[in-house]
Parts: structure tokens; sequence; C-alpha cells
């Protein structure tokens, strides 16, 4: 979507010639724009190859690898190479991603993928490795993402406040664990310290001015936007969300494979808890517009996409060893899932036709 990278152009541009404090537009509602990704791609610059084409290119390297990322999480969560190659596939075939690289939501593209990259090195520390090497990776990728995209700065914020002290009190009785706990939340308290210090601080007038204004008048007022039909939502999130941006199987199969995530051999693993956390977020921004009759929410469905291709994956195994029945069903559902993605991608190609924007 060239417009989309023209935007990211332009603020790229203010943020080397020192405009460091951008402010932006969400639907009418205005709100910090933080551009730690122009500051990673700036070296680049000196290349010679245009802004265009760099964001671009990053992006596809960010979706391209994303995949790798997935398959390392998974591999390592079960200790199993094929359902690592499932979660993968299911990451590669479902029509989400392709959609936020559609519209050139760069900065979510980037934010998703220092997200991942996150959870894959806890999955890999989680709970015995805790050098100070580590600690400071995990600090470094929490700054990116806090500097990164607002929206997954708020979902990862949420989600880091319901799943800390699910940890400390799973671990209740694990001395080791605890102190896991704490190194973690040490990382988390730093990185937030860091970035509202030296950037978040300079939109408190903004912060502030929106928390008043939506509080005692309400997202529509402030906005100046008609009120949405809590149908035009549901329909919305029915259509646009379960079908268009997964295919809608990998949804319903995260019930079976989340369950199983529980099992004893994962209980001392991060990610089953990461996964229900992310969850929760995602399903409170499900429900925030069936009250305020207002689109405006983060991106929180692609926010919880990795939690559904882990959980998906689990589940996709389990109905493909209930025999040959299960397995053509499971044909049938992979089959499904594809012919959404791939009428997404002939439309946007061929016919210039975009798909609903990702949220």
């Amino acid at each position: 979507m060239p417009g989309d990278v023209q935007l990211h152009v332009n603020r790229y541009t203010l943020t080397v010639i020192g405009e460091i404090y951008i402010r932006a537009q969400h639907r009418g509602l205005p709100f910090p724009f933080p551009n730690g990704l122009y500051l990673l791609i700036a070296p680049l610059s000196l290349t010679g190859y245009g802004l265009h084409f760099l964001f671009e290119l990053t992006a596809g390297i960010f979706e391209a690898t994303a995949v790798l990322l997935m398959y390392l999480l998974v591999a390592r969560l079960a200790a199993s190479t094929r359902l690592g190659l499932l979660a993968a596939a299911l990451y590669s075939l479902t029509a989400g991603g392709h959609m936020i690289t559609w519209f050139a939501f760069e900065t979510q593209v980037a934010g998703q993928w220092v997200t991942l990259l996150l959870f894959t090195v806890l999955v890999f520390a989680w709970p015995h490795r805790r050098d100070w090497l580590t600690w400071w990776v995990v600090v470094m990728l929490l700054i990116q993402v806090f500097l990164g995209h607002i929206g997954q700065f708020l979902n990862l914020s949420a989600a880091a406040v319901i799943l800390l002290p699910w940890l400390w009190w799973q671990s209740r009785n694990d001395a080791e664990q605890r102190r896991g706990v704490l190194w973690l939340y040490g990382a988390g308290a730093g990185a937030a310290a860091f970035v509202s210090l030296f950037y978040y601080t300079a939109f408190w007038d903004l912060i502030l001015e929106q928390i008043v204004g939506v509080s005692t008048r309400g997202l529509n007022d402030v906005t100046q936007r008609p009120p949405i039909s809590r149908e035009a939502t549901l329909h919305t999130l029915w259509e646009g969300g379960l079908i268009t941006h997964f295919g809608f199987f990998p949804v319903l199969l995260v019930i079976p494979g989340l369950l199983a995530l529980w099992h004893p051999r994962w209980r001392r693993s991060i990610i089953p808890p990461l996964i229900v956390a992310c969850f929760l977020v995602s399903i409170g921004q499900a429900v925030l517009p069936l009250i305020t009759l207002n689109s405006i929410t983060t991106r929180w469905l692609m926010f919880s996409s990795w939690g559904i291709f882990v959980a998906a994956a689990v589940g996709v195994l389990l109905l493909w060893r209930r025999g040959r029945s299960a397995r053509l069903v499971s044909l049938a559902m992979a089959g499904y899932v594809c012919w959404i993605t791939i009428v997404i991608w002939m439309d946007a190609m061929t016919l210039r036709l975009p798909p609903i924007e990702p949220f």
C-alpha cells in the first residue's frame, strides 16, 4: 500500500532530522507514535537504497523469519520438530500476516516480530537460564517493543500484569521459579522505567488529556465519530476476524490444544500461562467496542496470533492421531484455511482489492 509506506518514510524523515517525539492520530484519537523501528533502519540508508525499498525489504524479512521463530519456539516447548513445523505452517498459511504486510503496517510487523523473538528467548531461558546476558537481551527486546509500536506496548504490558502475579502464585512451592519471576519482573520494570523516563514523559500532557477526555466524555465524543452498532461489531469480529484472519478452524482447535498444554510435561514452561494472558488481553479488547460503541482498540487479534498458532498446532496433532476420518477432517480444514488466504492474496495482487484492515 504505497500511501502507508510513504507515511513511514515521512515519519522516518522527521525522526532523523531530530523530531523524535511524533504525535499521530488513530481514527480521531491523538497518541504518541514511537519510532524505534526508524532508528534501526537508519544505518541501512547508508547503503544507498531508497527508503521505500528498505521498508518493504525489512517488512518482508520480518515476516519470513517469523516463521523460523515460530518453529523454534514450539519445537523447544514441545521437544518436537514435527509440532514446530506444524505451528510454522499454520503461521504461513493463514491470511493475517499477509494482510499486515499488504497494508504496509511496518511498525506492527516489526513489533510482532520482536515480541515473538522475546517469547522465543523466554521459552529457551525459563526457568533455569537466568544469567545477566540473557537478562539484558530481554530488557533490550522489551525496550524495542515499547518503542516500536504503541499498541504492542499496551497489549504486552497488560499481558504482563496478568502473567507475573500468575507465575508468582504458581511458583509458591518452587523457589527457583520464584527467582525466575523476580528476574523477569526486574527486566520488565527496568525496560518500562527507561522508556517512560526518556520517551513517554514527553507526551504526558497528551496522555493525561486523553485519559480525562475519554473517562468523562467517552470515545465517540472525543473522536467526533458516530457510534457503531453492536451488531456491526459482532459481524466484523466473526467475518473479518475469525474467518478472514485465520480461517476459523485454527481458532476452534485452540480449545483442545490449550487444554493439552496444561499437561504436567509443560507445567514449568512459561508459554501456556503466557498464551492465556495474551488471550485474556485480546478478549478484553474484543469486548471493549461492545461497551464503547467505538472501533478504537489496539491491534489485539494479531497480538494473540502466535498463541493461536501454538495451541492450534497441538490441537491439529491431537485430531490427526484420532484416525483416518479425523485426518480427512484435518485436511479439509487446512484446505479451507488455504483457500481464504489464496482469495485474499489474489484479490489484492490482481484486482487491487484490499482485505479488511487487520486488527
